[in-house]
């Protein structure tokens, strides 16, 4: 029994050294703006960024997925143009926009804006998920609910 203490004990002592902790991400899906209207003439849409609290080690190898049930992502470039990427997309780190356009004089009622966050811990891969609802009220504007 001392022999099993003993090991673990200095296990414990070298994952300290080494500074071997356990990561912990917890993505957040954040806007610049409070509510959004399709008549605003500022942004092409719903501006959508992510941010990541890290305890622990930061992890080298992190990949962010977004994905919207309603509506679709847009990029607005430095020329100014608006693409057009998709209800899936992988988030480099660049604002996105949300647009509830989902087709010919039809915008999308409330939809969940879902993230997924990809890394390798100290223990191999780490899925983390996280989600914020957008709301659209009675007079067309859309808004975040509260952040998790």
């Amino acid at each position: 029994m001392n022999k099993k203490l003993f090991i673990l004990i200095s296990l414990a002592i070298i994952i300290t050294l080494t500074g071997c902790t356990a990561t912990k991400v917890i993505p957040h899906i954040t806007s610049s703006i409070d509510q959004y209207a399709v008549i605003m003439s500022s942004v092409p849409g719903f501006p959508i960024d992510v941010t990541l609290d890290i305890r622990g080690n930061e992890p080298d190898d992190i990949v962010i997925e977004l994905e919207t049930e309603n509506g679709d992502f847009l990029e607005w470039g430095s020329d100014m143009k608006v693409r057009h990427i998709g209800k899936r997309i992988e988030y480099t780190g660049e604002t996105v926009y949300w647009s509830p356009f989902t087709g010919e004089n039809s915008f999308a009622g409330d939809t969940i804006i879902n993230v997924k966050v990809i890394y390798t811990g100290a223990l191999g891969k780490v899925i983390v998920r996280n989600n914020r609802k957008i709301y659209l009220s009675e007079g067309g504007r859309y808004s975040f609910d509260e952040d998790r």
